[in-house]
């Protein structure tokens, strides 16, 4: 297996109207963290610490240039998830670190969106979101 860039990581994110849109061009920076949960089973009289899997679970965040293009800028797609007064339960979310060879998608609660802008820089954005369900690695 190669070493591979990020240059070519893709992201997509459903919009309030459901529709996959690829925000990809406007992303600087992502971040999937998949955490495996464990519980302790030690009991009285053991001599090691032992341990069994509980609940996965995974956030996901992104960066990178305040756009407001029509349908697939970083603001028309997570501005308006911010907004929404009845927003999804869930937003279908599709991250490929490589470009397309492995992807991870699954469902997602938008948690957090921040605006940044600067009289000495661009305008920039960043998103929080939290996994829900089962996610897949294809």
């Amino acid at each position: 297996m190669a070493d591979v860039a990020g240059l070519n990581a893709t992201v997509t994110i459903d919009d309030t109207a459901d529709s996959a849109r690829a925000i990809t061009a406007h992303v600087e920076n992502t971040d999937l963290d998949m955490v495996l949960g464990n519980a302790e089973t030690s009991a009285f009289g053991d001599n090691s610490q032992t341990f069994i899997y509980t609940m996965q679970g995974r956030t996901f965040s992104i960066d990178g240039n305040y756009n407001t293009e029509s349908l697939t800028g970083s603001d028309t797609v997570l501005g308006a998830h911010a907004v929404d007064t009845t927003p999804l339960a869930e937003i279908d979310i599709s991250f490929s670190p490589d470009g397309g060879t492995i992807t991870y998608a699954g469902k997602a609660l938008l948690t957090s969106y921040k605006i940044n802008a600067s009289a000495t820089g661009k305008v920039s954005f960043s998103a929080s979101f939290t996994g829900t369900g089962n996610w897949t690695r294809t």
